[in-house]
């Protein structure tokens, strides 16, 4: 029996594009033929906005604690394929942090 090993990790930088892809492809199949909605949003809009993946690299630079910052991890198969991702920020608004 092989076992196949899946690996969960906090993305480089150099990762982004990646992580974009996979957004835009599931953004792509959001409420396509009965899929479940991934984001409410227009089928015209389903792309990852030029300003949220700014938000994203410039996020990472941000040492956590302060505002705006951002941390990526994807699951990955033996085959670098992205089988998911979560990101987790702080906004810049005063009092949203936590």
């Amino acid at each position: 029996m092989k076992i196949i090993e899946n690996e969960i990790r906090l993305i480089a930088p150099r990762e982004l594009e990646k992580i974009f892809i996979s957004l835009n492809d599931h953004l792509s199949d959001s409420g396509k033929e009965g899929i479940p909605l991934f984001q409410p949003l227009s089928r015209n809009d389903s792309r990852l906005p030029e300003e949220k993946e700014e938000s994203f690299s410039k996020g990472l630079s941000i040492p956590v604690g302060q505002a705006g910052w951002r941390r990526v991890w994807m699951a990955v198969d033996q085959n670098e394929e992205i089988l998911g991702h979560i990101d987790l920020m702080a906004h810049t608004d005063q009092y949203t942090e936590h």
